[in-house]
């Protein structure tokens, strides 16, 4: 594809996700389940995973918590990080996609629990439910990233990361009113900078910001 439109979140500073305060996680879910059935080719997430952080010395009551995991979820990976100079310990278990009443109800029930969820997709016409064409051949910026997707941490603190590609040549009124659907119906607030529009030339792809003082 030629020309194609790219959101890529909060900066690093911000921890390239937006933070949502006050809200559950059923209410977040129910808000991105909304937003995915309308404009999105999936309505359920493509990975789900339960974590479970401790430190190196942390008393025994955390392997009671890990045990009644391991009864919930199966065995679990091991893997240690330093922070601040503390060792850290990190239980995670992969889930199946359809379990994430499931992970809420755990991340409720225990401490140190954190889930994350991701979401990979095309984007629909909200009428007639079809792709939007070319997205197939929107070109692969960031080897992290699916072109698009979701990517939601939900603990202590909750988080939604974002990564849009759309197959708009220009950003023009069509291209506009598609990014006013997209804020209208997502539970976080699109930032008007940190949009791209990505042109391919002879020396390659180059970017050129966009800012939307259309959103709020």
């Amino acid at each position: 594809m030629e020309n194609f439109i790219s959101y890529e979140g909060l900066p690093i500073s911000s921890w390239g996700a937006h933070r949502i305060n006050g809200r559950s996680a059923d209410e977040i879910y129910d808000s991105l389940s909304k937003f995915t059935s309308i404009l999105t080719s999936t309505n359920k997430p493509h990975r789900l995973i339960i974590e479970f952080n401790s430190t190196i010395n942390s008393d025994a009551s955390k392997f009671k918590t890990i045990w009644k995991l391991i009864l919930a979820c199966g065995l679990p990976k091991l893997s240690i990080s330093e922070y601040f100079s503390t060792k850290q310990l990190k239980w995670h278990w992969p889930l199946r996609t359809g379990s994430i009443n499931k992970a809420m109800k755990l991340q409720q029930q225990y401490q140190n629990i954190t889930f994350s969820a991701l979401w990979c997709f095309y984007f629909t016409d909200p009428n007639s439910k079809e792709v939007l064409p070319g997205q197939d051949s929107i070109p692969v910026i960031d080897v992290r990233l699916k072109n698009s997707q979701i990517y939601w941490r939900h603990g202590k603190t909750s988080s939604i990361s974002l990564w849009f590609t759309l197959p708009f040549k220009e950003f023009d009124d069509q291209a506009i009113n598609y990014i006013k659907l997209l804020h209208a119906n997502l539970p976080v607030k699109l930032s008007r900078h940190h949009w791209r529009l990505w042109r391919n030339s002879k020396n390659g792809l180059s970017p050129k910001k966009l800012t939307c003082d259309f959103l709020d």
